[in-house]
């Protein structure tokens, strides 16, 4: 309050002090891209989620006369393949779909989003965490789980984007979200 007794002065005092502090902590547009540019170089130089230093387990099965591996954790379960229903103008790569506890699953034949021109029989269907939904992935027989360390992943050079890297014994790990794109796409 002024010596007149009005209050206009310190109630434009207090507004330019709000305003004051409303500027210095709120990022200008520039410097909002400058710690976006700064978040991805440092996500960037992280560790890929491979090389932790845990172990990860992996199913190996077959398909299209080859052995295969998908980690444990992108697994929802494996079934007993049953009778697909034909979905008619679908792609070749989708088998059909079937129901599993209630829901419609697509089921996709390993063989052919692999590439490989020999078909099997499918003895089983590998059930991926497709976002919410699963999604059917049939393949000749699931063989067995390992435990994977880090020092026994090979890097993948010169491999289809959907293998993520080579067991000693050269089996292909899947990438499930670049395998489920060559079906999708």
């Amino acid at each position: 309050m002024d010596k007149s007794g009005n209050w206009t002065g310190a109630h434009d005092r207090l507004e330019a002090g709000r305003d004051a502090l409303e500027r210095a902590f709120t990022p200008t547009a520039e410097q909002v891209q400058a710690v976006l540019r700064e978040r991805a170089a440092r996500l960037a130089r992280a560790a890929p989620p491979d090389s932790t230093g845990e172990e990860t387990g992996v199913l190996v099965f077959h398909a299209g006369g080859d052995r295969f591996a998908i980690e444990l954790d992108r697994l929802a379960g494996v079934v007993a393949a049953g009778p697909c229903s034909p979905v008619p103008g679908a792609p070749p790569e989708l088998a059909g779909v079937m129901q599993l506890r209630g829901q419609i699953c697509p089921v996709w034949e390993a063989s052919r989003l692999l590439g490989r021109e020999q078909e099997e029989a499918g003895a089983h269907v590998l059930l991926l965490y497709a976002g919410e939904r699963q999604i059917g992935v049939r393949v000749g027989g699931a063989l067995e789980i390992r435990h994977v360390t880090p020092g026994q992943r090979l890097p993948a050079k010169a491999q289809p984007p959907w293998v993520r890297y080579l067991l000693p014994d050269l089996v292909a790990v899947l990438d499930a979200d670049e395998l489920l794109k060559q079906g999708l796409s």
